[in-house]
């Protein structure tokens, strides 16, 4: 929301030099239905995140298996935000919502994707949520098979 006679927040104190973490969004396609219905598979994929970019579960991950044909459903909430899974075998589609207040690196997210569910096409899109100096910024990587 603008109003009149505002300057841009991000460049004005309190929010001079803030930085807001990171998220990813990503998307995969043509993955293995089977894989999408095994809750470890899907955990696993989560866990190597988690250990890989250092972030600190708080609490137990929550998770919620369908009914065949159904997926599963994970959440974890972390000290420095969230992850979330959903899984649509009957579609052979899968999302991830990670999002964490602290800048992180990026993932190999179509690797492994593509490693453990047999994923087609994997869409990641990463979105720095205030830069320093006050724009936000989204990347997008993996469009299909062979990118």
């Amino acid at each position: 929301m603008t109003v009149s006679g505002d300057t841009d927040l991000a460049s004005s104190s309190p929010l001079a030099g803030f930085d807001g973490g990171c998220q990813f969004i990503v998307e995969a396609s043509a993955c293995d239905a089977h894989a999408l219905r095994d809750a470890e598979t899907i955990e696993s994929i989560c866990q190597k995140l988690i250990n890989d970019l250092c972030l600190q579960v708080v609490g137990q991950p929550q998770r919620h298996v369908f009914p065949d044909p159904g997926g599963v459903t994970l959440l974890y909430l972390l000290r420095e935000s969230h992850l979330a899974c959903h899984t649509y075998p009957e579609f052979g589609f899968v999302t991830f919502n990670l999002y964490s207040c602290l800048p992180k690196p990026d993932w190999p997210w179509q690797t492994q994707l593509q490693r453990r569910l047999n994923a087609g096409d994997v869409r990641v899109r990463k979105i720095h949520r205030t830069r320093p100096n006050g724009q936000d910024a989204e990347t997008a990587t993996g469009w299909g098979a062979g990118q």
